[in-house]
């Protein structure tokens, strides 16, 4: 089970992390209360374990964007939160500079676009360009729940969930209910940010040590 903390923002979160060795961690390059420059990014990654990889967070970025990111920021993957369509995926990969995973973010919600891209998924299989799906709420890093009925039923469709794909699962999952939400869903890989965080005594929100450690010990 692949665990990635998103949402990371200062140094000292970098340092409770190479401590938890979670197997990724997530930048957001775009609009939120969570938002990083490319600048202080780069400066976080190099203080990094490098044996944790880095993701990059993007919703509806333009192409020279993300490719400015990447040029200042070595990533490992590069996950699209957006409307971005396979034209603009597949533009993106074609990036020879640069090798990393694209992994799509699809939300609940939206069962026309969540039915598209799961049946392109697994009817491409090892030529698609999106190496992983994560599965959200309407919301991302709101910390709220919802229900996989939706998911499930198109899941049905297209695989036999326990054994054929592969997905991560993202959104309202906290230390407490981690277990369940993996017995639920048979995750490859579960994604957490708000679910893991606290407010510190100057008043600032920041990801804890002992929740992330909990959520970790666990999963692991």
């Amino acid at each position: 089970m692949k665990i990635k903390i998103c949402g990371i923002t200062c140094e000292k979160e970098i340092e409770y992390l190479n401590i938890l060795k979670p197997d990724y961690i997530g930048f957001v390059f775009t609009k939120s209360k969570r938002q990083i420059s490319a600048f202080d990014a780069k400066f976080l990654r190099k203080k990094l374990n490098p044996e944790i990889k880095c993701v990059g967070v993007f919703k509806d970025n333009s192409l020279i964007e993300i490719n400015n990111v990447l040029k200042k920021v070595n990533l490992d993957v590069v996950q699209l939160h957006g409307s971005e369509n396979f034209d603009f995926i597949n533009l993106l990969k074609k990036n020879e500079n640069h090798k990393f995973e694209i992994w799509k973010a699809l939300s609940i919600n939206n069962k026309i676009f969540l039915n598209e891209y799961v049946s392109y998924y697994m009817r491409m299989k090892n030529n698609c360009v999106m190496d992983n799906i994560l599965i959200d709420g309407c919301n991302p890093g709101s910390g709220e729940t919802y229900s996989l009925a939706p998911f499930k039923e198109i899941i049905k469709k297209e695989c036999d969930l326990n054994n054929d794909f592969k997905f991560i699962l993202a959104g309202g999952i906290t230390p407490e209910n981690v277990l369940l939400k993996i017995k639920e869903a048979n995750p490859w890989g579960v994604d957490v940010s708000s679910g893991v965080e606290d407010i510190n005594k100057d008043g600032v929100t920041m990801k804890s040590f002992d929740k992330m450690k909990v959520l970790i010990n666990k999963i692991r």
